[in-house]
């Protein structure tokens, strides 16, 4: 969608978008942000495609500065709203491709928290450059992608209970999922995308969400859908 189109969406995004933080456990982030160890005293945090600020809110007080970014000005300024009163915090309304000209190289954490899914190969590609461009030498990125072997678990859960199936996944990743087109990646896809930005994956498991999210029943599988999540520091 256009910065327009999520604008007239900024009241109810929350019931629009998949948050790791309030539709998953949680547990998983928390584990993956301790162990960037980031410092009050100097640390900066950025967050790429911030959406009304999350993230921020949970994580701003670890880092001494934490700024985010989204396209869509309404979004943006209910992100700041909500977190209004914290330290350090700054929000912006730009695109997050162009976001290494205002902060390259600034980061010792960026966040990307399923972002990544256009199904425009250049759009995904420039966005994937800034998260490797606002990043310092040493910094971490911390990114979540949708899972395309979780989209092939739940389709085969879908097709076990006689559920219609809106489009099948196709073998490039590309799925629908909240009523649009989006990339989902495979697990060593995401590693090797992130290699080759000069990132050396540090942990990548899964964020897991309840079977509900895909509005299945919650005894649809032994395994719980999952996004990927990964922690990778930047090396070149």
């Amino acid at each position: 969608m256009r910065a327009a189109d999520w604008d007239r969406h900024a009241d109810d995004f929350e019931d629009l978008v998949t948050d790791v933080l309030e539709d998953g456990s949680g547990r998983e982030l928390d584990a993956y942000v301790a162990a960037v160890k980031p410092s009050q005293a100097t640390s900066v945090l950025v967050d790429l495609g911030c959406g009304v600020g999350s993230f921020i809110r949970k994580y701003a007080g670890r880092f001494a500065r934490a700024h985010g970014i989204d396209f869509a000005p309404r979004i943006v300024a209910r992100a700041a709203a909500l977190c209004q009163g914290l330290r350090g915090v700054s929000f912006e309304a730009m695109d997050a491709a162009r976001a290494p000209e205002k902060w390259a190289g600034a980061a010792d954490l960026t966040v990307s928290l399923n972002v990544i899914t256009s199904p425009s190969a250049a759009k995904r590609k420039a966005l994937w450059a800034s998260v490797a461009g606002v990043a310092k030498p040493g910094g971490r990125a911390l990114v979540v992608v949708p899972s395309i072997e979780c989209y092939r678990m739940v389709e085969r859960a879908e097709q076990s209970l006689g559920l219609f199936l809106q489009a099948p996944s196709k073998a490039d990743g590309m799925a629908v999922r909240a009523d649009a087109w989006q990339k989902h990646y495979e697990r060593e896809e995401l590693q090797a995308l992130l290699c080759s930005l000069g990132f050396r994956v540090e942990r990548l498991g899964k964020a897991i969400y309840p079977w509900s999210q895909e509005g299945l029943p919650a005894n649809s599988g032994a395994q719980k859908p999952w996004d990927w999540i990964c922690l990778a520091q930047k090396t070149r």
